[in-house]
């Protein structure tokens, strides 16, 4: 969904938390729904896997696009402290939780 957002409306994003993108920032809003597309796909078909070792790997994916997510969010929450931001970090934070308490165990060799 957030990919949709940012390839219709780019700015729509930004803007709920305080941030006013100018047209010509638009081009960060289109890569940015470009990897969230990327994303969803990764996670779609993740979905269907049924070998472990490739849905460990995915999920593994996940906890890194959402923990960094959270990080780098977290750093620009230092210098913009808006409740919206602040959410969205402790969304993924729970996201990140949430894989790691069904990420598959790695098969005991021997």
């Amino acid at each position: 969904m957030a990919g949709l957002v940012l390839a219709v409306r780019p700015d729509a994003i930004p803007a709920s938390v305080g941030i006013h993108l100018a047209r010509e920032g638009y081009l960060l809003s289109y890569l940015l729904a470009a990897a969230e597309f990327g994303f969803a796909a990764l996670s779609w078909f993740g979905a269907w896997m049924t070998d472990p070792h490739s849905l460990r790997a995915t999920m593994l994916s996940c906890v890194v696009f959402h923990g960094s997510s959270a990080v780098l969010e977290a750093i620009a929450w230092r210098s913009h402290p808006v409740p919206a931001l602040l959410a969205n970090i402790l969304a993924r934070l729970i996201i990140v939780g949430g894989f790691l308490a069904l990420l598959p165990r790695r098969a005991e060799s021997g």
